[in-house]
């Protein structure tokens, strides 16, 4: 059984705390996450491997007991000479090799399999790319460019090479560069959906949400089940959602008008029927959900002229008494300066709840500068 180094599938220094760990684990599965789905068969369950030591990873590492002892084990494995996986008759197929040592979780070995399968094939556009794969998996972006970049000129037309340099830049957070390279993937293989999701991802990225948001669309409905689609499905619903509130200059936005508020709601009930299973991206949804229920609860809100609307109140309470009491004696005149200060002592009360109950969205409304409040979806005839 192989041995599988948790601190080279995290991309971690042995020393690492719990906060790196946990850090690094969200990273792999989101990073190996995007390939459960890849159309190429061996990446598909190279992903599943490594979300599988991703686990067992984060079982081992976050248990100190677990973790004595597995670095106790590692130190011992470190003394073993490294055993190559064997090669069939007729010599050493170092591209496959390098594919053995990726099953097994040994990006490093895979990546100097792999360097030495380039040195002896080096028209060889798979042995590229399998080096490629390695040195992204590694996070040496750079070396994986080069390395796929060779794949991608010794063989242009396989969809698979342009989808992996689509993934490398995507992970070297260049959303440009990706969407190229996905859409290219797209262009020699129209019918895959995969490669049509890669590209609205990075529309995402790139705060273009609206328009990935058909592209995922379509592909949630061919693949209802697809948790990659559904993944990115809701972060593009959610973002063109966010993405039409009020802007505030520092980049946060706000609910502040009531279609704003509809449309939030319509999104909410979109991505809720997702049955989504990404925890972090759980946390978000609920998060959207908390600003929406807070913009549309009615509540009092605080005055800083309170003491103005109860000297109103008392002023026109004493202003009553004492011209009905006039009036009583005959005095019609002011009688009828009661009645305005009994009108009056109505409309105060009435005025400050208009004025302090409300929905949140209308309180924020009223108090957010006016180019905040004029920008992001404006209801149909202003408010």
């Amino acid at each position: 059984m192989t041995f599988i180094n948790y601190y080279e599938v995290l991309e971690l220094d042995k020393n690492s705390n719990a906060e790196a760990i946990k850090e690094a684990v969200r990273k792999q599965r989101r990073e190996w996450r995007n390939r459960q789905g890849h159309p190429k068969a061996e990446t598909r369950a190279l992903a599943e491997k490594m979300t599988q030591h991703i686990s067992d990873a984060e079982a081992t590492l976050l248990d100190s007991a677990k973790r004595a002892d597995y670095d106790r084990q590692l130190a011992a494995q470190a003394s073993v000479p490294v055993q190559q996986p064997s090669a069939g008759p007729g010599g050493r197929d170092w591209v496959e090799i390098a594919r053995q040592y990726l099953d097994s979780g040994n990006a490093s070995q895979a990546n100097y399999a792999a360097r030495e399968a380039t040195t002896q094939q080096s028209e060889n556009p798979d042995a590229w790319y399998v080096r490629g794969m390695s040195s992204h998996i590694l996070s040496n972006y750079a070396d994986a460019d080069f390395e796929l970049g060779e794949a991608i000129r010794l063989n242009p037309n396989d969809p698979t090479y342009h989808c992996e340099m689509g993934d490398l830049y995507s992970s070297a957070d260049q959303a440009p560069r990706a969407q190229q390279a996905y859409q290219r993937a797209s262009d020699l293989d129209p019918s895959n959906l995969f490669y049509q999701v890669g590209v609205a991802s990075t529309l995402t990225a790139q705060g273009h949400a609206g328009q990935a948001v058909p592209i995922l669309k379509k592909a949630v409905d061919a693949n209802p089940d697809n948790d990659l689609f559904i993944f990115h499905y809701a972060i593009a619903a959610l973002d063109s959602t966010t993405d039409q509130w009020s802007q505030f200059a520092d980049g946060s936005s706000s609910i502040t008008n009531d279609a704003q508020l509809a449309l939030t709601r319509t999104n909410l009930r979109t991505v809720e029927a997702l049955r989504v299973s990404d925890p972090e991206l759980k946390e978000h949804i609920d998060e959207i959900s908390r600003m929406a229920d807070k913009a549309e609860r009615v509540k009092w809100f605080g005055s800083d002229n309170i003491l103005g609307y109860l000297g109103g109140l008392a002023v026109t309470f004493v202003g009553v008494l004492i011209c009905f009491g006039i009036a009583s004696g005959g005095n019609g005149g002011a009688g009828f300066v009661g009645f305005l200060f009994l009108v009056a002592l109505v409309l105060i009360p009435v005025i400050f709840v208009r004025r302090h109950r409300m929905p949140g969205w209308k309180w924020e409304q009223k108090h957010v500068p006016a180019f905040v409040r004029q920008s992001g979806l404006q209801q149909v005839g202003g408010q």
